[in-house]
């Protein structure tokens, strides 16, 4: 079985994090800031804090690809 990866890395705006924490929060603007705190500092706030709401408009090429991946 042959396994492929497609990346879709998710705007500010997509993140429940940029209504929770702000536009201007480190969290939004500098995530590694956040990171550099430690894994529990990090899954706090990545992990278990955050839902996604994808731009569907954004996420169709990803779909497209894959979907191209599926006919070859």
């Amino acid at each position: 079985m042959r396994l492929n990866y497609l990346e879709y890395k998710i705007e500010p705006k997509e993140s429940s994090l940029w209504e929770t924490y702000g536009e201007n929060d480190s969290v939004i603007t500098d995530p590694g800031s956040v990171i550099s705190k430690g894994y529990y500092a990090f899954r706090d706030v990545y992990l278990d804090k955050q839902n996604v709401k994808i731009n569907v408009g954004r996420f169709r090429e990803t779909l497209v690809r894959a979907m191209k991946l599926i006919d070859q």
